[in-house]
């Protein structure tokens, strides 16, 4: 299957903003709003988390990364973390999943882990200058939705491009770099 593009990105971040923001309408109205903040964003999150196990070229570790997620909700509902708390647990988590989903190289995966802080730190910034979850909501998946740039793998360039193979094998640095490249790889396949 092929990967997401940016304009699907910013699709999912129209739907999932206004889907969002109209859930917290309704919930608020019933339930208080620590409670319908955090309910919100457990379902909005699945949804995410669907859609990226949907768009993802992998088909081994879907049940893991499922789980991974099911043990961060029910470890929020546990712990009951303050507010700020279960945005940045659930946001690493979802990182997480992308990176294992998505990449096969450690620089992709720490290169969206940098776009996955901006993101909240820009949707922090829409809320507190705006006062609106739909704004804050749209801001953070869009910014999300750049993570269809970053590269599946990266290759090492530099003084490293044009010497034969077997100098690359003998290289401490390169060789790191292909055993964390393998264990990332192991990670996603269980």
């Amino acid at each position: 299957m092929k990967r997401p593009g940016f304009y699907e990105g910013v699709l999912v971040a129209v739907v999932a903003s206004v889907a969002g923001a109209a859930l917290y309408g309704v919930m608020a109205t019933f339930f208080n709003i620590a409670f319908s903040a955090r309910a919100m964003l457990a379902l909005i999150g699945s949804a995410y988390l669907v859609y990226l196990l949907a768009r993802s070229p992998k088909k081994r570790g879907r049940m893991t990364a499922v789980l991974c997620w099911a043990l961060s909700l029910f470890g929020v509902w546990l712990l009951d973390p303050p507010f700020v708390g279960v945005v940045i647990l659930l946001a690493a988590v979802l990182w997480l999943i992308r990176s294992l989903l998505y990449y096969r190289s450690v620089i992709s995966s720490l290169v969206d882990l940098g776009l996955s802080g901006f993101g909240l730190v820009a949707g922090l910034w829409a809320f507190l200058n705006s006062g609106s979850l739909l704004l804050a909501l749209w801001t953070l998946f869009l910014v999300q939705a750049l993570f269809a740039l970053i590269p599946v793998q990266w290759s090492v360039q530099g003084r490293h491009a044009n010497t034969p193979a077997n100098a690359d094998r003998a290289d401490p640095f390169m060789r790191a770099h292909r055993n964390a490249e393998a264990a990332l790889g192991k990670l996603s396949l269980s």
